[in-house]
């Protein structure tokens, strides 16, 4: 030591120094110090700064320990140096678990690139961030979370080092999905609602009823295209305004109603843009607020209905009058069919008596006018039975001079005192297709109002019928001209907007009661059916005329084989003639008839002991005449159960009422011939001979 001190203070430099100049000892003590002072100064900063940088450390450590971050120190080749307890729990929280070896491995194959990326670009700028990374968190375990990668400096070690920390984003990803889920099924409510909402409206604008919603202050806040149309207002005229604008009754129950449900109003009294008064339904639904109670109001309109009850009543009425029609002809029917009988005896014993009194005698004068008195009568009573009937129109080529003039003949007796009936009637008119229960049903409908017309007031009635040459257009294939039948009066009249509606079904200017509005109707109906045109000319105060237009027909007419006058009825050689009738008194006369007229008359007012004789004796009658109508038995019966035991037996059915189905059920009951009551003496004879003849051929 001393060497080395003598070498250092007394070596070549100090020598040299001293030839130089001369140090003294002192100052060399003294630099001596001042080096010594410098050095522990200098190792006093040393111990500090590595007691401070021991405590750094431990500071690190701590921090790096306790950290609620998963963080580990991962050098450039991806092996992990150093890792927390924080570390452990997220990726290895089982003990099988294997250890924390490489990072890298611990990244999905899906992330590995972007964790790869991720490092070169924190190397390069010294941090990195990298976002829902997929992590393995041990054994068939996977988390997602955020990476952060930072470059450390100032390693001792060779190659850089890295910190990462990982922040698991699983329960905030989880919170997301949740959320997202939450979102997708409001968004799905809230399109629900829309829809529903849309749905809602479509129905509302779409609902044949009126609906109408209101606020707590029974303002107007739904206004459908069906009120709209009920009230006449627009959606923008009525919103906001109270809803006792259009149903100044619907306040009242708003206040005072307070039910959870439905509730039926029931009928009320409605007012449209007009003013009008208009017959609703309607019931009410309330949803309760906090602010009040909002309402739904449906309205029903009653109008429809009301008219359809008023037609329902006409209807009844209409129908109770068609009954008791229908009950007088069938009153009429039936004393037309009395009078029949009645009719039938007075003609007999008159063609008797005319038999009994010498030609050229007063009586025989008084005979031959009792006898004109007694077929008015009969063919009065022909026209009620036609009258009452009910049958299917059956159009047949007809002259209409005969079936104008038997009309004619027939109202007569029913105008009264004050009005006169005038007929103009064309005997040569061209034949028509119609049906004649009909025509006199226009007729007598026309000749009806035509009397109502004229009323209490002096009048005439007009009819007339010809042959146009310049009438409307028709539906027909012959170019002829039509026949034309005109029925016209001098009573009141009508103006053109009475015109318009006369033929539209119960449309009526009578009182009620005092007409059914059916008459012209009925009329128009017949006249399409039959080819033909209706008009009417008419002015208040100077009368009515109404034109109806036939079409000709080139069928020829056939002649009725009843209306022809048979002036010789062959006299009989005393066959047998059976003739069965409940009618005492014309039993009494046709015996007397056919007796005078050569035959043996086997009379029976009971038709069951006319079987029985016929049952025990077949063959002791020639021919049997039989009435139609007569109580338990009918005529057709008899016929049935004579034919079955006689088939050869010449058969002929009397009746003053004989329809279609008579006639064809008779017929099919082996009936030869059909007698149309009453009758006259000659006719009876003449249809009895004709039946003998037949079965002796």
């Amino acid at each position: 030591m001393r060497a080395s001190k003598r070498s250092l203070l007394g070596g070549p430099e100090r020598r040299a120094g001293r030839r130089k100049g001369y140090l003294p000892r002192s100052k060399l003590v003294d630099d001596l110090r001042h080096y010594q002072s410098e050095l522990e100064i200098q190792n006093k900063a040393l111990r500090f700064s590595q007691s401070a940088a021991e405590a750094a450390y431990e500071r690190f450590v701590t921090l790096f320990s306790s950290v609620p971050l998963a963080l580990m120190v991962v050098d450039s080749r991806g092996q992990i140096l150093q890792n927390n307890a924080r570390t452990l729990a997220l990726l290895r929280p089982e003990e099988t678990d294997p250890p924390l070896t490489y990072f890298l491995p611990l990244i999905a194959e899906t992330d590995t690139a972007r964790v790869q990326a991720g490092f070169a670009s924190a190397r390069d700028e010294g941090i990195c961030e990298l976002v829902e990374v997929s992590i393995r968190a041990g054994l068939g375990r996977h988390l997602t979370g955020d990476l952060h990668i930072a470059r450390l400096d100032g390693t001792e070690m060779g190659g850089d080092q890295f910190i990462c920390a990982i922040i698991d984003q699983s329960p905030l990803l989880a919170q997301r999905s949740a959320l997202q889920s939450s979102a997708e099924a409001l968004q799905h409510r809230n399109a629900q609602l829309l829809q529903n909402r849309s749905r809602l409206a479509a129905i509302i604008d779409a609902s044949l009823d009126a609906i109408i919603s209101t606020d707590a202050a029974q303002r107007i806040t739904v206004f459908n295209p069906a009120a709209q149309a009920l009230f006449g207002y627009t959606r923008a005229q009525v919103l906001g305004r109270p809803v006792s604008l259009l149903l100044p009754d619907a306040g009242a129950a708003l206040t005072q109603t307070d039910a959870h449900a439905p509730v039926q109003l029931g009928e009320m009294s409605a007012r449209n843009h007009q003013a009008e008064s208009i017959a609703v339904e309607v019931s009410l639904s309330l949803e309760h607020h906090p602010d009040g109670a909002s309402a739904t109001l449906f309205v029903h309109d009653l109008t429809t209905r009301k008219k359809m009850e008023a037609q329902r009543s006409a209807l009844e009425l209409q129908l109770r009058e068609s009954q008791k029609m229908q009950a007088i002809g069938t009153l009429a029917g039936g004393i037309a069919h009395d009078f029949n009988n009645i009719i039938g005896a007075i003609l007999g014993n008159l063609a008797l008596a005319k038999q009994d009194v010498l030609d050229k005698s007063q009586a025989m004068t008084s005979l031959h006018e009792i006898e004109k008195a007694g077929r008015r009568a009969r063919d009065l009573v022909r026209q009620i039975l036609t009258f009452s009937r009910n049958e299917k129109p059956h159009r047949i080529p007809l002259f209409l001079p005969e079936v104008v003039q038997e009309s004619v003949r027939l109202f007569r007796v029913s105008l009264p005192p004050n009005v006169s009936l005038t007929s103009d009637i064309d005997a040569y008119t061209p034949a028509v297709l119609a049906d004649p229960t009909q025509i006199e049903q226009v007729l007598l409908n026309l000749l009806t109002n035509a009397m109502h017309a004229v009323g209490q007031q002096p009048g005439k009635i007009s009819v007339a019928l010809t042959c146009n040459l310049a009438g409307p257009d028709l539906p027909t294939a012959d170019p002829k001209s039509p026949v034309v039948l005109r029925v016209s009066d001098t009573g009141c009249g009508m103006n053109a907007a009475t015109q318009e509606r006369i033929f539209e079904p119960f449309f009526t200017t009578k009182p009620v009661g005092q007409g059914t509005g059916l008459g012209l109707s009925v009329v128009h109906g017949i006249m399409q059916a039959h080819g033909g045109k209706v008009s009417v000319e008419s002015q208040p105060g100077q009368g009515t005329c109404f034109t109806l237009y036939f079409p000709q027909t080139a069928r020829s007419c056939v002649v009725n084989a009843a209306s022809v006058s048979v002036s010789f009825a062959p006299k009989g050689q005393g066959q047998r003639v059976m003739v069965v009738d409940d009618d005492e008194a014309q039993l009494f006369l046709v015996r007397r008839l056919l007796s005078r007229n050569g035959y043996q008359v086997i009379a029976f007012s009971d038709p069951k002991a006319a079987i029985e004789a016929l049952a025990h004796g077949p063959g002791q009658c020639d021919v049997m005449v039989t009435d139609f109508n007569m109580p338990g038995f009918s005529g057709v019966d008899l016929l049935r159960a004579v034919h079955a035991l006689r088939p050869d037996l010449p058969m002929a059915l009397a009746s003053g009422y004989v329809t279609p189905e008579i006639e064809h059920d008779a017929l099919a009951a082996g009936a030869r011939a059909l007698i149309h009551k009453p009758n006259d003496a000659d006719e009876l004879c003449q249809v009895v001979a004709t039946l003998l003849i037949g079965a002796d051929r």
